[in-house]
């Protein structure tokens, strides 16, 4: 596998970083996953746009320009013969002449790195079965709209998961509602056929794809709302479902062991997925026009 490492294309063994390194130190920096398919970026600009506003919250400079950035990406594509693929970008402060919590007064070149990762597509049996989640108490800092490499608390969650049986955690706040998945938003479709979903603020990422599905829906005439729903609402639900850069839509079938709605994917949830996927191969054979700019 052949990566890019801060200006150097090479094997991903060869590839390094320093131990002064304030991502490595600080987790002091931040990271974007673009899905390609068949070579076509998902929505490439507002994962682009999204990484210039995690960036402009910590204060790190780009390291090129965004425009130099996909064509790094694209070498990373063709060296490693791949038109399907996830592409993960890391950006770190980078390595300053002190160590010290506050930024570095002098200035230090952040570093980039670009992997590519072979894209593993959602089994027809998740899409079916559907995923199992457990809730927990959200326990990260209070900046999630920052894509931060700070990943630890959401991967303890995940872990908690893991051993518990399940595909993956939703996250609880103080006051009961459900914040995010551990990489992923979630949604529920009310009886009525209400979609629902946290809004945007700090405490969550505003996902790409998220925010794709929504506009997506309220063009096809469903009906979406963005406000906190409670653990206990999922009671009554007739669906739920989460959404990620790397598997779209998938259904959510069991909370906390017990079923949602009637415990398999649902006609709601298979029809958004409908939806995305058909934006996907319209946008890969440039029938939309979407000049829209990703709005943090």
């Amino acid at each position: 596998m052949i990566v890019y490492n801060n200006g150097v294309y090479c094997p991903l063994m060869q590839a390094a970083a320093s131990v002064q390194d304030r991502g490595y130190q600080f987790g002091d920096g931040v990271y974007e996953v673009i899905h390609y398919t068949d070579h076509h970026g998902v929505d490439e600009d507002w994962h682009l746009d999204r990484l210039d506003y995690s960036l402009a919250q910590l204060q790190i400079p780009w390291p090129m320009s965004p425009t130099a950035l996909k064509q790094c990406i694209r070498q990373v594509r063709l060296k490693n013969n791949l038109s399907t693929v996830n592409i993960y970008i890391s950006i770190t402060r980078g390595v300053p002449v002190t160590r010290d919590f506050a930024f570095p007064k002098r200035f230090c070149p952040p570093v980039l790195t670009i992997i590519p990762y072979r894209h593993k597509p959602v089994s027809q049996g998740l899409r079916t079965k559907g995923m199992t989640v457990i809730t927990a108490p959200d326990l990260r800092w209070g900046r999630c709209d920052i894509k931060a490499i700070a990943l630890l608390a959401p991967s303890m969650a995940k872990q908690s998961a893991t051993e518990a049986g399940a595909d993956d955690v939703w996250m609880v706040d103080d006051q009961g509602f459900i914040t995010e998945g551990s990489s992923c938003n979630a949604f529920m479709v009310t009886q009525a056929g209400e979609i629902l979903t946290r809004p945007p603020s700090h405490a969550i990422l505003k996902g790409i794809t998220r925010t794709r599905l929504i506009a997506l829906a309220r063009a096809a005439g469903l009906r979406v709302t963005e406000r906190p729903f409670a653990v206990s609402e999922l009671n009554d639900a007739a669906e739920a479902f989460i959404t990620r850069t790397t598997g779209f839509v998938i259904p959510v079938t069991r909370v906390d062991q017990n079923p949602v709605g009637l415990g398999q994917a649902g006609s709601v949830t298979h029809n958004l997925l409908s939806l995305y996927e058909t934006f996907v191969q319209e946008q890969k054979h440039g029938h939309i026009t979407d000049t829209t700019r990703f709005a943090v």
